[in-house]
């Protein structure tokens, strides 16, 4: 039978934590996103090292990702009517500062695209 996504994040989570119980254990050393989909539809967790775990519609993780985690902010309202197309394309947006160093005028730009604000 297939599993639920939170109950994943829920075991990948209390596996982390149980190792944090002794001194100087953490064998997951990095955060972690988990990606999935269930019955109730496409989900997305961060896992941190010490067991924690949080639902999220859209997040980036590591080095450079606060310019990603803004633009998710700025449009996550427009996700729940998106094509998978347009969905890959704001990933890719949210990636192209990261990634980039800075702005730079694209493939994946619009005209009446304002994320400059």
């Amino acid at each position: 039978a297939p599993h639920e996504v939170n109950r994943l994040a829920l075991r990948v989570a209390d596996k982390a934590q149980a190792c944090t119980q002794r001194y100087g254990r953490r064998p997951f050393g990095v955060g972690l996103l988990l990606i999935g989909h269930d019955a109730r539809g496409p989900q997305l967790f961060e896992l941190s090292p010490s067991g924690e775990y949080h639902a999220f519609i859209g997040q980036a993780i590591g080095a450079r990702s606060q310019s990603a985690r803004t633009y998710l902010d700025k449009h996550h309202e427009e996700f729940a009517a998106c094509s998978l197309d347009e969905l890959i394309v704001h990933a890719l947006r949210a990636l192209r500062d990261t990634t980039q160093g800075g702005r730079r005028r694209g493939a994946f730009d619009d005209d009446d695209d304002d994320d400059d604000d």
